[in-house]
């Protein structure tokens, strides 16, 4: 009769299965104690297939965080390997956690086999892992009284597009760990004798856990064909979904951990958590066969694991071994007679496997060896396994130019040097947002050997940043290649134009007229605006008088067509690109919406002014604007650089909220001068932009008490933003007359009488897209 069964439900548009139900046999459930990590271990099984890993979910498998459909060729292998039909799971995750499992990492066809019936021919996916090679694993067909939940499930799970998994989690799978290539494709009559046994008898089972017996039987008809492994047709193992390999199976009162263990007098047997089974010969009272036998594994060592036998320990050697163990008595075959007494040989296994599963040697992520030394997995190294190997270039790391952080994996290149592997010079780059902050300015190809630029056709400089060619500067003035532009009319005819800087006393596009060109003067009242005009590398002259330097200044320039910059000073009445750095003030160039402005920094109130708007950042006074000699009172000159053709509009703006009411959802300079201090729930330098929950008040991160203002920006959502949790709209409404800001939550999060975190969009619906139901049991 079957145990459980259980299917998904519903899903979302993604495939993944949002709720599901699974079903017991009444006439199965047992309230024992002793049953009660089986019935667990069933119970957990059974959400594992309600939650996707089913052959029905299979070909609806993503690519990370719901990414596209994998496709069904890159999500299962069908083929014959062993005589046999096998199908696996052959997605990135379930590849490398197998390889890992199996030290099998030359394993070209790896992946994670399903069942395969008992006859070995079914050609449909199954929804459980073969149990030939995952056995415990609580994925497997049948249920275990000692359930394994392994990474190998785990890496299904984040394979399917749908979860995250937390590998830390992960229990170690004995059966085959680390047993190499042969155990993870061969049959079974390959593996060593300490899985495979062709005679009756007791044995400990091959992952030392329990003392076992040999579960071979002869059948009245033959085993089918791809599972026979004797010339007797009708021998095999009782275990069909092992595919009748003969066992060793461990004794129902053999675990070596359990207290109600039966136990052999006159051994010196121990029963603990760090028991192991192990083939003994001891006796305190006469010769006797190999039996199984449990001991404690006290401690591993770099060269040995230390067992104890009784009251003694003895240390055996990683490659295993017989070694002596004094104080028992008795006539043995591996002994030799001193004295009064006899020294019984105890066999050790191997202790490197036992060591690294029970202390996780090699940090996980390495094979330990018979000498004590870790054979680390492919892109790890130390000596403990614990590092990422870094990018290397003709097998050298990092290139020799640069030092491998071994905790990410990741090059820190010398400077000069660029790439995964630090194997490339860096071009030369012009810091400058008009040039990209890229190699070679965009306008030339970098070649990584020699870190030169190799210039496209009108282009010069070593960072191919100059475009020559300024039209008659004469004697007048200087050509700026830094400002010229590039225009192609064909393939055939390239203009190329930079700007004239003309020296003082001359002025105009090529610096040939004496007259000093027209300036018009700005008001500061935050709503005057003036709007003009200016030709490719040409000028337009402004002036505002500022008759104190007590509060910010912001002159803002808004390009409707072309792009404009500022250049502004206090001592140059005509200031350009090429006005002395040290008393000119240039507009932000990381703007990249037709946007510049340029701030003066006032003395009023306290530091950081301007927090909503990066732009007008106030980390402290511009010297220039608060020294009277030089600055406030009096007049700052202002020029309008085209530098291509532009329409423009500019103004002034003071202290942004010194005039202004803050729309009615704020207080201005109730924390900072000249700073609107907006209401909660809205936002923005005019507290114009609602602002909807959560904010830090929920997230308990305002920067100042009261405030609405957070000290980190934090985003939970898909949106980037923290309003709605990302998943709604925050959306301004009229209620009585007042304006509210609500969020208007997407589809998957509304709710018709939402809770106080419904009402945030944090709590997603459950999804009906489509319901699809399941008549056949797993």
């Amino acid at each position: 009769a079957v145990l459980a069964w259980a299917l998904p439900c519903n899903l979302d548009q993604f495939g993944r299965p949002i709720s599901g139900q699974a079903n017991f046999g009444p006439n199965r459930l047992d309230s024992s104690s002793g049953s009660r990590t089986q019935q667990v271990g069933t119970a957990i099984h059974e959400l594992t297939h309600a939650l996707g890993f089913s052959s029905s979910r299979f070909p609806d498998f993503r690519q990370p965080l719901n990414g596209a459909p994998w496709g069904l060729s890159n999500i299962i292998l069908n083929t014959k390997e062993r005589g046999v039909a096998v199908s696996k799971i052959i997605t990135p995750k379930v590849v490398q956690q197998v390889k890992q499992q199996y030290n099998c990492y030359n394993w070209a066809t790896a992946g994670g086999e399903l069942e395969n019936g008992a006859q070995g021919t079914s050609t449909t996916m199954s929804s459980h892992w073969e149990k030939r090679i995952f056995q415990d694993e609580y994925m497997t067909a049948t249920a275990s009284s000692t359930p394994i939940y392994s990474a190998i499930t785990l890496a299904l799970f984040e394979d399917s597009g749908w979860y995250t998994a937390n590998y830390s989690m992960a229990q170690t799978l004995t059966w085959g760990y680390l047993e190499g290539c042969t155990f993870a494709t061969s049959k079974c009559s390959e593996w060593s004798t300490n899985y495979f046994c062709n005679t009756k008898g007791d044995h400990c089972t091959p992952t030392r856990d329990a003392k076992g017996y040999c579960d071979l039987a002869t059948y009245k008809s033959s085993i089918p064909a791809g599972f026979q492994y004797f010339s007797n047709p009708s021998l095999g193992g009782q275990d069909s979904y092992s595919d009748y390999c003969p066992l060793y199976v461990g004794y129902s009162n053999g675990d070596c951990t359990g207290s109600t263990t039966y136990t052999t007098s006159g051994m010196g047997e121990i029963l603990s958590s760090r028991s192991q089974c192990f083939q003994s010969t001891l006796s305190t009272s006469g010769s006797r066969s190999s039996t199984p036998a449990c001991y404690a594994v006290d401690h591993c060592t770099k060269t040995a694991m230390i067992v104890n036998v009784g009251n003694t320990q003895v240390s055996c050697p990683m490659a295993g071994g017989q070694v002596s163990v004094p104080g028992f008595q008795g006539t043995l075959t591996l002994a030799k007679y001193t004295a009064a007494k006899y020294l019984i040989r105890f066999r050790c296994p191997p202790a490197n496997t036992i060591c690294q599963r029970l202390q996780r040697e090699c940090s996980g992520l390495g094979v330990l060896q018979t000498d004590g030394s870790c054979l680390c997995n492919p892109g790890y190294n130390g000596a403990d396994c614990s590092l990422i190997i870094c990018p290397a270039k003709n097998g050298v790391e990092c290139a020799g130019h640069g030092t491998c952080d071994g905790t990410t994996g990741q090059c820190n290149c010398n400077q000069g040097y660029t790439g995964l592997s630090c194997g490339s010079l860096i071009c030369p780059i012009v810091n400058d947002e008009k040039f990209a902050y890229t190699q070679c300015s965009n306008h030339g190809t970098c070649d990584p050997n020699t870190g030169t630029c190799s210039c496209y056709f009108g282009y010069t400089g070593n960072a191919c940043q100059c475009v020559p060619g300024c039209p008659n500067c004469s004697v007048n003035g200087t050509c700026d290649c830094m400002t010229g532009t590039i225009y192609t009319c064909s393939i055939l005819h390239l203009k190329t134009l930079g700007s004239c800087v003309c020296h003082s006393g001359y002025y105009g596009l090529t610096c040939q007229s004496t007259q000093p060109p027209q300036m018009t003067t700005l008001v500061v009242d935050n709503k005057t605006v003036y709007a003009g005009s200016v030709i490719s590398k040409g000028y337009q002259f402004f002036k505002v008088l500022l008759n104190s330097s007590s509060s910010d200044i912001t002159v803002v320039l808004n390009s409707n067509t072309g792009d404009a910059d500022i250049y502004a000073s206090f001592t140059n009445m005509y200031p350009t690109a090429g006005s002395a750095k040290a008393t000119t003030f240039i507009s932000d160039a990381n703007r990249t919406d037709s946007l510049d402005a340029v701030t003066l920094c006032g003395s009023l109130g306290s530091f950081p002014r301007g927090i909503n708007d990066t732009f007008r950042f106030c980390s402290q006074p511009n010297d220039q604007f608060v020294q009277a000699s030089i600055g406030a009172p009096g007049y700052f000159y202002i020029g309008v650089f085209g530098y291509t053709q532009s329409n423009f509009q500019i103004y002034v703006q003071i202290n942004k909220c010194t005039t202004a009411s803050c729309s009615n959802h704020g207080i201005c300079g109730k924390y900072y001068g000249g700073v609107c201090a907006c209401d909660r729930f809205w936002s923005g330098e005019a507290c114009n932009v609602p602002q909807c929950r959560p904010d830090c008040v929920d997230f308990n991160d305002c920067k100042i008490p009261g405030s609405s203002i957070s000290q980190t920006t934090i985003s939970n959502g898909l949106r980037n933003t923290t309003d709605c949790y990302g998943n709604g709209a925050c959306t301004v409404f009229t209620i009585n007359g007042i304006e509210q800001s609500k969020c208007v939550c997407d589809p998957a999060y509304t709710y018709a009488n939402p809770t106080d975190a419904q009402s945030m969009c944090k709590v997603p619906i459950p999804s009906i897209s489509y319901v699809q139901n399941y008549n056949s049991s797993f």
